[in-house]
């Protein structure tokens, strides 16, 4: 009795095992069958692929924004620099031993970069250059200045920072000329300018 006993359940446990074998370790293409034709999540990783893109133009669109605010600053400055330059040969009859000292004096107080100019510029020995006068024009100055700046994304991708320059040309305009400033009145005082050609 005791040997049939032993002996039945012997063959229940043989016939049962592969059974649950079979429930506890589902094949693994069936597995991924049934993945691919799950739509559960699917929000999720479309947003993960799209991220690094998100992120990148996130980078991209604050670096170009300070890019523009550098070079707009870098213009004013220059612009000044070569009006001071011009004042200076008007004081001078023309002469251009001063200017680069005049307008290197001018970028002190108008460089809002902050970051120093590449060399050379006006204030490390290069100086400014004068174009030749024109028939209404003239003691032109022109001033480039040049910076460079890395900024913390773009630096990821650029060995090297990109160069931001700004040129500006300035001259005195006799009577007749093409002025920078044109009054429209018919009558009276269009413009009223007053001071002196004195750098200081």
């Amino acid at each position: 009795m005791k040997k049939r006993f032993l002996s039945r359940l012997r063959n229940s446990e043989s016939g049962n095992a592969p059974h649950a074998k079979r429930f506890a370790m589902p094949k693994l293409s069936t597995f991924f069958r049934r993945l691919s034709k799950d739509c559960g999540g699917n929000i999720l990783m479309i947003t993960a692929a799209a991220l690094p893109l998100v992120m990148g133009s996130a980078g991209l669109a604050t670096d170009t924004i300070q890019w523009t605010l550098w070079k707009r600053q870098l213009q004013r400055t220059a612009d000044s620099a070569a009006i001071a330059g011009v004042y200076q040969r008007a004081t001078d009859s023309g002469a251009t031993s001063k200017v680069s000292t005049a307008v290197c004096h001018d970028i002190s107080l108008n460089l809002h970069t902050n970051m120093s100019l590449l060399t050379p510029n006006p204030c490390t020995g290069g100086a400014p250059s004068f174009p030749a006068d024109e028939l209404n024009a003239t003691n032109k100055v022109t001033v480039t200045l040049k910076v460079q700046q890395s900024l913390p994304f773009s630096s990821m991708f650029l060995s090297t920072p990109p160069t931001i320059t700004a040129t500006a040309t300035a001259a005195s305009v006799s009577a007749g000329g093409s002025a920078c400033v044109e009054a429209l009145a018919t009558s009276g005082t269009g413009i009223y300018n007053n001071g002196n050609t004195t750098v200081k």
